[in-house]
């Protein structure tokens, strides 16, 4: 039964894509379960017209994962900005204890 949110780690999208996909599907409560793969249409991945990644045009979860090795930010900013992440992500675990959340990150950060 559908209430308030729904909440996963974008990784178990990449990492358990099925059961992501599954969870969301229930949750939802779609008569159709939702598939990895999906349609692409003339405007699917172009700037200016929503997420205009490469990985977007393929047509399917992508399984590969960005660096973000060119992105450079200041060590105090990036440590600001992940402390406030993993703040409101356990907040929202707090409130959605049923949410999907990747065993990668958890170790990670544990």
């Amino acid at each position: 039964m559908r209430n308030g949110f729904f909440y996963l780690d974008a990784e178990c999208l990449v990492d358990d894509t099925d059961n992501a996909l599954a969870a969301l599907t229930r949750w939802l409560e779609l008569d159709s379960p939702l598939s990895p793969e999906y349609q692409v249409f003339e405007k699917t991945g172009e700037p200016q017209a929503g997420d205009s990644s490469e990985a977007l045009k393929s047509g399917g979860v992508s399984r590969s994962r960005n660096s973000y090795d060119d992105i450079e930010m200041p060590a105090e900013a990036l440590d600001a900005a992940t402390s406030a992440y993993e703040n409101c992500r356990q907040t929202v675990l707090e409130l959605k204890p049923e949410a999907l959340v990747s065993e990668m990150r958890d170790k990670a950060a544990g």
